[in-house]
């Protein structure tokens, strides 16, 4: 419930003062919003947090917080482009700043360190979990290339 509530305050503030990501908006796709955050937005961050830290240990062989926030920072470097081709949320000026990364990592690190203290059978957990990564990334990445080359005006 704590990278939940850390997720949606970050977006929340994001969105509404341009801090900590930079200045963008999300459309009315994602659904239902409070503070104008799609309620559904602190959901796709575990979507990406922990199949991000079981890849880090499973594919990388390193389960370390900073590694694994790296993988989350290079998902989301993927993720904004498709999400704008989408139509889910827009950046003034077309594209995230370095500053949207930075706090990625930095949000990732801090998440990534709340659910590992929860995780108690993570050796147990499904080897398919980091694939579920990849197959996000398949998904935005050819979301992306069809949206921008495939149906562009």
């Amino acid at each position: 419930m704590g990278v939940l509530i850390l997720t949606f305050l970050c977006e929340a503030a994001g969105v509404n003062f341009g801090f900590p990501f930079g200045d963008y908006a999300y459309t009315n796709l994602l659904g239902p919003k409070v503070l104008d955050v799609p309620l559904v937005i602190p959901f796709a961050w575990l979507a990406i947090l922990i199949p991000s830290w079981v890849a880090a240990d499973r594919i990388l062989r390193y389960k370390n917080v900073i590694v694994a926030s790296v993988v989350v920072t290079a998902f989301d470097a993927l993720l904004e482009f498709a999400a704008d081709s989408l139509d889910l949320w827009h950046w003034s000026g077309g594209l995230p700043t370095e500053l949207n990364y930075i706090s990625w990592f930095g949000i990732s690190y801090l998440a990534i360190s709340i659910l590992k203290n929860y995780a108690t059978a993570e050796k147990e957990s499904s080897p398919l979990v980091p694939h579920l990564l990849f197959a996000q990334l398949a998904y935005f990445f050819l979301s992306d290339v069809g949206m921008r080359f495939l149906f562009s005006h």
